[in-house]
């Protein structure tokens, strides 16, 4: 997957102009489920990627779960919940299967995959997708969950009412700036040492600190 971030301003604008789905900070493979929708795949042909789990709820890929649904058929959505299947990856992968064809009504096939042997499928209406809040496509859905969610939210507000968050630290040269030993840093850099919380370190319940740390300097440091 390469982030926009890491392209030409030039190519960028070609993407923006002739893709539906590049939106906010897109990745490409978001421009590869369109191409794929549009212009790749026969009637009734199939495809099956594998991409990141943002894709299923993350803003940036509104859009795209916006034109699946309104211009294929999302036959199945598989995810690995905590199976490490790539070493060193901080984003955790699921397996989207689409079809070249037009329906309203229909069961979607979601299937948690836990471990050798162990799974959980469960069937979501499409319906279900179409009204979720930014278009969010959760695994393991059902009328109960729906019920849940619905009352949180009737007694709360989003976070974005409030502030706007954007990217955490992006440091550039790396090397230069994390470190996994507090003792590896300058001592005149003592005081703008900071524990590190990397993306790969978080889960649902919880985090996991490895020890890293970043050398956070501000204006005048």
């Amino acid at each position: 997957y390469l982030n926009i971030q890491n392209i030409e301003s030039e190519e960028k604008n070609y993407y923006l102009k002739n893709y539906k789905t590049a939106y906010r900070r897109f990745d490409i493979y978001l421009l590869f489920i369109e191409k794929a929708i549009r212009d790749l795949l026969k009637n009734d042909g199939l495809l099956a990627f594998i991409i990141p789990d943002k894709f299923l709820t993350q803003s940036y890929a509104k859009k795209s779960r916006d034109y699946l649904l309104n211009n294929a058929k999302l036959v199945e959505l598989i995810s690995f919940n905590s199976c490490n299947l790539f070493k060193n990856a901080c984003v955790k992968p699921i397996i989207i299967v689409i079809e070249n064809t037009l329906s309203d009504d229909y069961d979607i096939k979601t299937t948690e995959i836990y471990g050798y042997n162990e799974e959980k499928v469960t069937l979501i209406n499409s319906k279900y997708y179409k009204n979720q809040y930014n278009l969010s496509f959760r695994i393991g859905w059902n009328s109960s969950k729906q019920e849940i969610i619905e009352l949180i939210q009737s007694k709360s507000f989003p976070l974005s009412e409030m502030c706007y968050i954007s990217w955490g630290t992006q440091p550039g040269n790396a090397k230069k700036f994390i470190f996994n030993s507090f003792n590896q840093v300058d001592p005149i850099y003592k005081s703008n040492i900071k524990p590190l919380i990397k993306g790969g370190n978080i889960s649902r319940y919880n985090i996991s600190y490895t020890g890293d740390y970043l050398l956070y300097l501000t204006e005048g440091d």
